[in-house]
Parts: structure tokens; sequence; C-alpha cells
């Protein structure tokens, strides 16, 4: 079985392709993952469980916004309505 580091840049290239951008990061390595064609950097982010509270909020709508005390509010959609933008 793959190892996490492994698992993550399998997934950094398959959103790459489908953005069509470059995968840029390297294991071992900090910065970015992936460069957009316009300039903008991504990063990417997979962990088991983590995120499961985002995933119910998310559900019944088709944008999120989230936002911790005193900081800027992010916005949350998924990947399929990210592309159709």
């Amino acid at each position: 079985m793959p190892d996490s580091r492994t698992k993550g840049a399998v997934e950094e290239l398959m959103i790459a392709k489908l953005l069509g951008a470059t995968k840029i990061s390297a294991m071992y390595k900090a910065g970015p993952d992936i460069l957009m064609p316009d300039g903008r950097t991504v990063e990417v982010k997979i962990v088991a469980n983590g995120f499961k509270r985002i995933y119910a909020w998310l559900e019944p709508v088709d944008i999120l916004v989230i936002r911790a005390d005193r900081q800027e509010p992010l916005v949350v959609i998924t990947l399929s309505d990210f592309m159709k933008l």
C-alpha cells in the first residue's frame, strides 16, 4: 500500500491534469503543489477524515463560506463545480 506522501503526489498530479495546470511540488519540499496557467498557485491537502464536517456542511448547498475568528472567509466548492466556472 502506498504511503501518504505517494498518495498525495498522485492526487496532486491528477488534480493538475484536471485543471490543465502543472504539478510543481516535489516530495519533501515546502511550497505550492500546482501552478495554474494564469500564475495562481494551488495547495492540495488530502486527509482521511479531517474534513468530514466541511463535507457535511457543503452537502446540501452549492457554496460554503467558512471563517475562523479574525481570519478572512474561505469559499468552499466541489472540484466539479469549480471546473464549471
